[in-house]
C-alpha cells in the first residue's frame, strides 16, 4: 500500500478531530511511498503515534511526521 497517502490520511483525521484546536500537523515525506505491510495495523501505529505526540507536545502548535526510505 501507499504509505505516504495513508500518513496523510491519518493527518487529515487528527487535524479534523482537533478542529479549532492550536496543533497543526505537518507531513515531511515523500508524495508516494509503496510499503509492503499490513495497512490497517500500520495506521493504528500512525494513529497511536500521532495521538500521544498531541497529548504530550506540552502545547506546541506543529507536530511533524517525517517519513524517509531508507535501503532498498
Amino acid at each position: 500500500f501507499d504509505f505516504g497517502t495513508q500518513c496523510r490520511a491519518i493527518i487529515r483525521q487528527h487535524q479534523h478531530l482537533k478542529a479549532g484546536g492550536s496543533c497543526a500537523f505537518l507531513y515531511d515525506g515523500p508524495e508516494s511511498l509503496w510499503v509492503c505491510a499490513d495497512k490497517v495495523r500500520m495506521s493504528q501505529v500512525l494513529y497511536n503515534l500521532l495521538s500521544n505526540a498531541m497529548a504530550h507536545s506540552g502545547g506546541a502548535t506543529e507536530i511533524r511526521l517525517t517519513v524517509r526510505r531508507e535501503g532498498d
